[in-house]
């Protein structure tokens, strides 16, 4: 086994030398190859962000080389010669090896399991994109009905508690960014790199995510959260009002053309805010709500190996032979989505009777009583 871990030796896009959400991309497979034999060091050969750095320095008595070090031949490597490797691949992962990383992240940072998420009172967390750094700037928040969303989640979880904290930046040690993500039970916040941390919540925890207009199809948050046995669910923005800032976009007649063009895509999540409302999110919320008590059949997959988690994955139903890596999307709210029946049935394995996504699984639903292990959570 290598003694030690390293990044590629090229000059990495600049992407994965200024966002946490791409150098997550490295950090977690090198964390989990860390349970599987401990390093005895690690090679990062370009900038270290300190979310990354304070991952990566938990493995005690492991030594961090942030410098431009050629590592030893023996290292295992995590990229490739020509790129970053495969996007997005250090998500798809079964749920077992993500289970075990975060548990070792939750020991490491003190975080103990407590109580279901199904027993009042419900911890709210709503966390809007705040502090210096952000791409967007104060861009790609709810726009001024946040406080009519939250009203209606206190209606939905009426003995709930409420706690608002901006999303925390780099300059918050990881424990304590670590530590408020696992505290949630429903968490609300928009789309962002920050969601690296949505693999520390809790098994059964609900997952709000406010997606930009224009991002529908956009597979890097759900990714995250794929294997992670999180409710995550997709609030998509409805297009926001004319501006200044989107002024050149303002011919693009619909969604789907905008999402195809990358400049009107960047602008749409980058200088407009999130404009929802809160039956929206109460129609997407409320079958969450219902099924929490729900477990997904153990082991299932479909004849072509594809689990509850790709029948899950809050992305676009892919089509019909799609075999891609991100092919999923096919169930929603407890249903098969309309556009994606053909996934169901006897030739399909029947995920609507396995999968609690498509409607399935085994369990109850509701608010109250027993959730058993898949609703066990997690707070300091």
């Amino acid at each position: 086994m290598p003694t030690c871990l390293a990044t590629w030796t090229h000059t990495p896009p600049r992407r994965y030398t200024n966002n946490i959400f791409h150098q997550a991309e490295l950090v977690v497979p090198m964390l989990s190859a860390a349970l599987e034999a401990a390093p005895k060091a690690i090679y990062w050969q370009f900038t270290l962000l300190p979310w990354s750095r304070g991952m990566l320095e938990m493995m005690k008595g492991v030594k961090v080389i942030a410098r431009n070090v050629t590592p030893p031949a023996h290292c295992k490597l995590f990229g490739r010669s020509s790129g970053p490797g495969n996007f997005f691949g250090m998500y798809k992962s079964a749920a077992r090896p993500v289970q075990r990383l975060r548990e070792a992240v939750w020991s490491a940072c003190g975080v103990e399991e407590h109580r279901s998420v199904t027993v009042p009172p419900v911890r709210i967390v709503y966390m809007p994109r705040t502090g210096s750094g952000l791409q967007s700037g104060v861009w790609r928040n709810f726009a001024e009905n946040a406080s009519a969303l939250l009203r209606a989640l206190r209606v939905a979880l009426p003995t709930a508690t409420l706690h608002v904290a901006g999303t925390p930046g780099g300059d918050v040690p990881v424990v304590e960014q670590v530590r408020l993500w696992a505290s949630a039970d429903v968490l609300l916040t928009p789309n962002g790199a920050h969601f690296v941390n949505a693999l520390f919540m809790a098994r059964g925890a609900v997952l709000l995510e406010g997606v930009p207009w224009a991002m529908r199809g956009y597979p890097g948050q759900p990714m995250i959260t794929r294997a992670s046995a999180v409710n995550h669910i997709r609030l998509h923005s409805n297009r926001p009002p004319p501006s200044r800032e989107l002024g050149p976009f303002a011919q693009i007649a619909n969604e789907r053309a905008c999402e195809q063009n990358e400049l009107c895509r960047r602008r749409y999540r980058d200088r407009a805010n999130l404009h929802v409302s809160a039956a929206q999110m109460l129609a997407l919320l409320g079958p969450v709500l219902r099924r929490l008590e729900c477990e997904d059949v153990a082991g299932w997959t479909n004849p072509f190996g594809k689990t509850c988690a790709d029948y899950a994955t809050p992305l676009p139903a892919a089509p019909r032979g799609d075999s891609s890596r991100e092919a999923g999307g096919w169930c929603e709210a407890g249903a098969l989505k309309r556009e994606a029946a053909w996934a169901g049935g006897v030739a399909f394995g029947w995920p609507e009777k396995s999968c609690c996504a498509c409607g399935g699984g085994t369990g109850g639903g509701g608010m109250t009583g027993r959730q058993g292990e898949g609703g066990r959570r997690a707070r300091k």
